[in-house]
């Protein structure tokens, strides 16, 4: 997980108490302000130190509202993002692992091409093919031959070629560990991915 750097300064309970004396008035009541060990000083300290105490709970909290720096709201990205439940539910257990799996999620948002659809399968280490089912419906066909029950379908449908279908292993960047297997994955990601119009075959699977 990054590191969070600082996005508020943090004075310390001294430096507090000096920028609240500054704001007090001068004359000869207000002397204390400045004296070591006074009471009215004392006052100025403990009020300086709550400060202190609330510029680093600021800190704290821009770094909890950030996915890479996240830890305590990680549920809170996960339910907004729709991880529990979903395709990349039992991603890990570790705080990076669970980042992970939501950066994937963000990244997928958009995907409409068939290269897009063939490159999430190349991160799970899936090789597929995408045919459009119009072309298995036309000449001259292609086998293995898909009977479409009309031309209108065919215009609505991705083809799915898993022939070329890798076994074992996530080749990404990160540990990626999931309860279901990579095939199980990728069609439960497509099935959320794809048009409300699109249906989707698959083909060649063993």
């Amino acid at each position: 997980m990054s590191t969070c750097v600082n996005k508020f300064t943090v004075h310390s309970r001294e430096e507090q108490a000096d920028l609240l004396a500054q704001k007090l008035p001068n004359g000869d009541v207000w002397t204390a302000k400045y004296i070591e060990d006074t009471n009215f000083r004392n006052v100025l300290i403990a009020v300086g130190l709550e400060l202190s105490r609330t510029e680093q709970a600021e800190n704290e909290l821009y770094c909890e509202t950030q996915l890479e720096t996240t830890d305590k709201l990680i549920d809170e990205f996960e339910q907004e993002f729709g991880i529990k439940g979903g395709c990349l539910d039992g991603f890990g257990t570790t705080i990076e692992e669970r980042i992970e799996a939501i950066k994937l999620k963000i990244s997928l948002n958009g995907t409409t091409t068939n290269e897009q659809f063939v490159a999430i399968a190349a991160i799970l280490g899936l090789d597929i093919t995408i045919i459009a089912g119009w072309d298995k419906a036309t000449f001259p066909f292609t086998f293995p031959y898909y009977f479409f029950e009309n031309l209108k379908w065919a215009r609505f449908t991705m083809v799915v070629d898993m022939d070329g279908i890798l076994v074992g292993g996530f080749p990404y960047t990160f540990p990626f560990t999931f309860a279901e297997s990579a095939t199980a994955v990728m069609k439960c990601l497509f099935s959320k991915l794809k048009p409300a119009n699109v249906r989707i075959i698959y083909i060649n699977e063993s």
